[in-house]
């Protein structure tokens, strides 16, 4: 199956919701040890930031273990995560943060710059007493923890940047830019449904319940932070070209990512000094949802090793 591209992915999208077509559903079935949409297992807290933010998260694993740091992208939310932290969690207390203006945290009247994002997370690790932690940013995302990474160099262990670019600036993620403000006060949930299926490679093997509980959390995303969210993203040129980071990283990607191609990938980790790189096949956007298996093992690998960085791989 090729993958679709965004604009393809939402004409599709809104066809079958108008009953011209039928889309393939994605099978409930999946792997046991993914956690489903009840897990119990998964703790969930907001928390009130000095800066008036409440910001929420969820988590899994014992206090004791390695702590990762989850941040999610693009009106998405913890949600992202939810088919690798049981996997993450047998090794490792794993945090999920919804950034400002996403899932259950709340939404400030303005400023979603990478920054923002950035200094809310700091602000929760002190609330949480985390010196350091490993990071793992996924797509937005990436950027962000490049961003604490950047800022604040001790507190990050090792860095995961998935789905992830040395800029947002390519013909994709503007032309997503210019239909995001053409859509104004209202972001249709058919939009919503095409924006998360064009950022796989085969929409039918996510389970359904994790995909629209990811498609419920974006429609959820007030629309004003659609839009300034991704302003944001091409207006902060210092934290997109920033990749002097001093902390071993891994960059995962797909080698089908309609968003940000494997060239682009390669780039990134190329300007990211003794990085590694692991481009999967038949893998959009989104490893961390599209190869949970896979992608649970290859964090953990490289979480497991020691603090010297062995030769940079490039692998698929």
């Amino acid at each position: 199956m090729n993958a679709l591209t965004r604009r393809e992915a939402i004409q599709l999208t809104a066809a079958a919701i108008a009953g011209s077509l039928t889309l393939a559903r994605p099978s409930r079935a999946g792997p046991s040890s993914i956690a489903g949409d009840d897990d119990p297992s998964i703790r969930r807290t907001s928390v009130d930031l000095p800066s008036g933010i409440r910001l929420h998260y969820a988590e899994m694993g014992e206090a004791e273990k390695p702590i990762i740091v989850c941040l999610h992208g693009y009106t998405d939310s913890w949600h992202s995560y939810r088919p690798v932290m049981p996997l993450l969690a047998q090794t490792h207390r794993v945090i999920a943060v919804d950034l400002r203006g996403h899932g259950d945290s709340s939404t400030p009247s303005g400023d979603f710059t990478f920054d923002a994002f950035a200094t809310d997370v700091v602000a929760l690790l002190m609330h949480l007493g985390i010196d350091r932690a490993a990071f793992i940013g996924h797509s937005m995302g990436s950027f962000v923890a490049r961003r604490i990474a950047a800022d604040h160099p001790d507190r990050v262990e090792r860095l995961i940047l998935v789905g992830a670019a040395r800029t947002v600036d390519n013909s994709e993620v503007r032309g997503l830019r210019g239909e995001v403000h053409a859509l104004g006060e209202s972001i249709p949930r058919e939009f919503v449904e095409g924006f998360q299926t064009g950022t796989l490679f085969d929409r039918r093997l996510v389970p359904e319940w994790f995909f629209n509980a990811c498609v419920e959390a974006s429609g959820r995303v007030q629309p004003r932070v659609w839009r300034e969210a991704i302003d944001a993203m091409f207006n902060d040129q210092q934290a997109l070209s920033d990749v002097n980071l001093t902390c071993p990283t891994l960059v995962i990607g797909g080698e089908r990512d309609a968003v940000f191609s494997a060239q682009e990938q390669r780039a990134l980790a190329q300007a990211i000094s003794g990085s590694k790189l692991l481009l999967y096949r038949h893998c959009g956007h989104s490893p961390n949802w599209e190869q949970p298996l896979r992608f649970a093992e290859d964090v953990q690998t490289f979480l497991a090793r020691g603090a010297t960085i062995a030769e940079p791989m490039f692998k698929s």
